[in-house]
């Protein structure tokens, strides 16, 4: 099969465009994970780490699989412990660096 330059042209197209959608998608959830509180409460700060997650899939990217590891270590101190200055604490090493890989976007 012989690959024209148009044909080229379109798939650097589709790449380039499938790129761009996913930065816009990166930045939507680190501006959203920049912003997250420990007053969210479990279920909303549940459904933030599944945002995570889901963006590491659908993009087979896992780029932001440690900070959310942080995200994930909150949630599960909140679940065991109802409440807790540790879940803070890991929360705000997340909100850090989803506040530092804004930047570099």
């Amino acid at each position: 099969m012989k690959l024209t330059e148009q044909k080229l042209r379109e798939i650097i197209q589709e790449e380039l465009t499938s790129l761009n959608e996913a930065s816009k998608s990166a930045k939507g959830i680190l501006t959203k994970g920049a912003k997250a509180t420990y007053n969210w409460g479990e279920d909303k700060l549940y459904q933030l780490s599944d945002e995570f997650e889901n963006f590491s899939v659908d993009n087979d990217d896992d780029t932001y699989d440690s900070m959310a590891g942080d995200l994930n270590m909150a949630v599960e101190i909140i679940q065991d412990q109802g409440s807790g200055q540790e879940a803070r604490g890991w929360l705000k090493k997340f909100t850090d660096a989803c506040k530092k890989e804004l930047k570099g976007l």
